[in-house]
């Protein structure tokens, strides 16, 4: 066999482990320290369950929550907070990322269905107090919670 063969031999081999590949990429979990400083084992909770709803959450993981979880799941704040939020709602927003004065203005809104947090944070150990909130998930990074009475509690439950 001559020698101009095998980068074509080597191409072909890789384009079929590749395909072979495909259908096991879908079963591949995130760990946490993997998944980056986003909440991808909580992000992918929320879209396994099919919950819709607000979503109270740290300015940081607004748009990656957006990109996974939209059009279901409104944000409470993301990266447009200039062109698509009042101050009146950033400084809310503020407030409950660093659990500081009415940090939980936004929680108060009836809308309010969920919150996710970064564990060990002020605001996931206030919400750990909050009167009509449950935890639904934690990991390293991050807490989901869920206000109590809601379908939404019993449809996490049923998809944890």
């Amino acid at each position: 066999m001559s020698e101009a063969f095998l980068p074509g031999i080597a191409l072909v081999a890789g384009l079929f482990l590749a395909i072979s590949a495909l259908p096991h990429f879908t079963c591949i979990r995130i760990a946490p320290a993997i998944g980056g400083s986003y909440p991808a084992r909580a992000v992918g909770l929320i879209k396994e369950s099919g919950v819709a709803g607000n979503l109270a959450i740290d300015f940081d993981w607004g748009e990656y929550a957006l990109y996974y979880l939209s059009p279901a799941v409104k944000v409470s704040m993301d990266g447009r907070r200039e062109t698509a939020y009042s101050e009146a709602t950033y400084l809310q927003s503020l407030a409950f990322r660093f659990g500081q004065g009415k940090w939980n203005a936004v929680l108060e809104n009836p809308a309010t269905d969920m919150a996710l947090v970064k564990t060990g944070f002020a605001p996931y150990h206030l919400m750990k107090l909050e009167p009509g909130w449950r935890l639904i998930h934690q990991d390293s990074l991050a807490a989901l919670f869920a206000r109590e009475g809601l379908p939404i509690v019993d449809a996490f439950e049923r998809t944890a």
